[in-house]
């Protein structure tokens, strides 16, 4: 999984645990201490902007899902293991 999979794939699953849970991008950007508006979530998902180990545990905590509901370390390691 290279940097342009990793991002496709954290934006798909962040939009999709947003939406399930009835959140707008200004929702869970002001839940994340980011800027007022949904502009950063927005950016993330369109796969605009990477995102710190910080960003990442943050915007978890806020879906109060785990770590692991964003990523998909499964096809991470698939991919390590075929290198």
């Amino acid at each position: 999984m290279d940097a342009i999979d990793f991002r496709k794939n954290l934006g798909e699953r962040l939009r999709t645990v947003r939406k399930a849970q009835g959140l707008s991008q200004d929702k869970l950007a002001k839940m994340i201490g980011g800027t007022s508006d949904g502009s950063y979530v927005s950016r993330i998902e369109n796969e605009k902007v990477g995102i710190s180990v910080d960003g990442l545990f943050r915007i978890a905590e806020a879906l109060d899902v785990k770590l692991s509901d964003l990523l998909d370390f499964e096809k991470a390691a698939s991919s390590i293991i075929r290198k």
